[in-house]
């Protein structure tokens, strides 16, 4: 059965326009429930991605269509699997009725496979099963470089050296026809990664995404859709993502950093493309660290521009340039404005440093303003030192959770979910998304203000509690970056709800918005609370040899200013 797949519109239609069906995981009581997943998003991708597709691809998709269905799905399931070469005897799909070896003839015909592959012998070794290899080294390794018990690796080792990484085509490595091997050619992987991200827009997530929504693991927010929702208006921004992703792969696989990056594209006029190119010239700039280069680590932190690079820079800088000159440079930094409470935290202490290195000062421990207690527990092998302390606690009266960065952000998805899931152009672009595709960039807030300012004002009027509790009943276990689920329970919902104070989410909220991506972290791990006495408190937990980070101290300063109840509790073991 062969299936028709649509039509691009004529000249590349782009125009807006509602689309008429959400694509949708397909039931796993279809055997070839993957194969439908992958039908769905290539009628998706060639109605509303046409004009980012070429010519040539948009007819490679057509002709995935007209192969037979057991083709198409052997070809699936070998584009989802994490190698390229298999050995055709091996594959067995029970949902498949033809014999193997036909439909891959029909692939190989349709170059979806490649017969007899040029392999090396990393490849070859890690293809074969221990007695297929033998087979290879009797033909290709001289009996004295090896021998019959030896490890698997140290024939592989063997096979490696007699051929010095030469590529060779399979029959040139097996000798005959007897164990066909085939390939999965670059060209095909690259037209459906190409695929995978005009859908998803992002490589995180795969096809796996269907399957577990349709086994119930995942749920999504329903969102309206139009075409101008897509993640990508230009096929130049796709090629720049794809660009951006392997120059990542390359430098984590061990490449020179100054080669990958000579191979960064430009990111345009795209904020989230800048984004995402900043974030690999920050890994570039750490290779360069690592490497003893801090010239080049300096400029490629520069290049990157962040609050975090830019802090690492003033670091780099510190070590190097003269004091005086960097002192006077971070003052003005500071006088101008605009740092986030980060790097303000970072340019104070740099600072403070230069000034003792410069006037010979004395440096005196400022006393933390945030109270600070120490207590001695019974040491339990396995348990966390946060989960002991709140079992503790909790038997003390009252109720102590480990929360540890999920209570906020807990908060911010209830009280704010209509903002969050906001029908706004390029902040969702298919319906499995666990939130808006800008969630932690600049312009979340910015292009939401109105819609956020809204959700907060139930605070004012006197309504948010209930707002709360209609979000929890409604939307429980519907997927959200901003809420996990399993840390939450109603016992939980109600002692936030009753205990605190209106102003006192607000403030918290506010102060999260203002910076979601390095906020939603270094809060206090255990929220303890009395129902009876409606009032609360955070709880900072360090552990033996532990100290409180920075990111953690700009939220202990920020709770005890605005009067929050806080405190630091610094836990050691008693001795047996």
């Amino acid at each position: 059965m062969r299936i028709s797949l649509l039509h691009p519109p004529s000249g590349h239609d782009t125009t807006v326009k509602p689309l008429a069906e959400l694509p949708r995981a397909a039931g796993l009581s279809d055997p070839r429930y993957y194969l439908s997943n992958v039908h769905t998003v290539l009628r998706w991708v060639l109605q509303y991605h046409t004009d980012l597709l070429l010519p040539a691809e948009v007819a490679r998709l057509q002709a995935f269509g007209e192969l037979s269905v057991e083709a198409r799905a052997l070809l699936v399931r070998l584009i989802m699997r994490s190698r390229v070469h298999f050995v055709v005897e091996s594959l067995r799909y029970e949902e498949l009725d033809a014999p193997v070896s036909t439909l891959v003839n029909e692939l190989v015909g349709g170059q979806w496979l490649y017969a007899d592959p040029r392999m090396n012998a990393d490849e070859v070794a890690q293809l074969l099963r221990r007695d297929q290899l033998r087979q290879v080294m009797q033909r290709c390794v001289p009996a004295t470089c090896w021998t019959s018990q030896a490890r698997k690796a140290l024939w592989q080792q063997a096979l490696r050296d007699a051929t010095a990484g030469e590529r060779r085509g399979w029959h040139d490595w097996w000798g005959d026809d007897t164990l066909p091997v085939i390939e999965v050619p670059a060209h095909v992987l690259q037209l459906w990664r190409r695929v995978r991200l005009m859908f998803f827009g992002n490589l995180r997530q795969d096809w796996s995404e269907f399957v577990l929504t349709e086994l119930g693991h995942q749920r999504y927010e329903p969102v309206a859709f139009s075409a101008s929702s897509r993640a990508f208006q230009h096929r130049r921004e796709v090629d720049a993502y794809l660009q951006l992703a392997d120059a990542r792969e390359r430098l984590d696989a061990g490449a020179h950093w100054l080669e990958v990056w000579q191979s960064l594209p430009d990111s345009g006029r795209s904020r989230w493309l800048k984004g995402r190119r900043a974030r690999v010239l920050e890994a570039i700039a750490q290779a360069a660290e690592r490497a003893g280069d801090t010239a080049a680590a300096l400029a490629a932190f520069d290049a990157a521009g962040t609050p975090a690079a830019r802090i690492r820079a003033w670091r780099l800088r510190e070590q190097r340039r003269p004091a005086r000159a960097l002192q006077a440079h971070l003052e003005s930094v500071m006088r101008g404005g605009g740092l986030t409470p980060l790097e303000c935290q970072a340019c104070e202490r740099i600072t403070q440093r230069l000034r003792r290195r410069l006037q010979g000062e004395v440096r005196v421990r400022r006393r933390d303003p945030w109270p600070v207690e120490h207590v001695s527990l019974p040491h339990q092998a396995g348990s966390r030192v946060e989960a002991r302390l709140a079992a503790v606690l909790a038997a003390e009266g009252g109720h102590c959770r480990h929360m540890e960065n999920t209570l906020h952000t807990g908060l911010l998805a209830l009280l704010c979910w209509p903002a969050i899931y906001a029908a706004l152009p390029g902040a969702f672009f298919h319906p499995f998304q666990r939130g808006p595709a800008d969630l932690f960039r600049e312009s979340f807030t910015t292009s939401r203000r109105d819609a956020l300012e809204a959700c907060l004002a139930t605070l004012h009027d006197g309504s948010w509690q209930d707002v709360a509790r209609q979000i929890w009943q409604s939307r429980y276990g519907v997927t959200n970056s901003l809420m996990a689920w399993p840390m939450w329970d109603d016992t939980l919902l109600e002692g936030v709800l009753r205990c605190m104070k209106a102003s006192d989410v607000e403030r918290l909220l506010r102060h999260l918005l203002r910076d979601l991506r390095a906020h939603r972290s270094g809060m206090p791990d255990l929220f303890r609370w009395w129902p009876t006495e409606a009032r609360y408190e955070f709880i900072e937990v360090k552990g033996p040899g532990d100290r409180v980070q920075d990111h953690q101290r700009l939220w202990l300063d920020f709770l005890h200013r605005h009067h929050m109840p806080v405190r630091v509790v610094h836990v050691s073991w008693e001795s047996a």
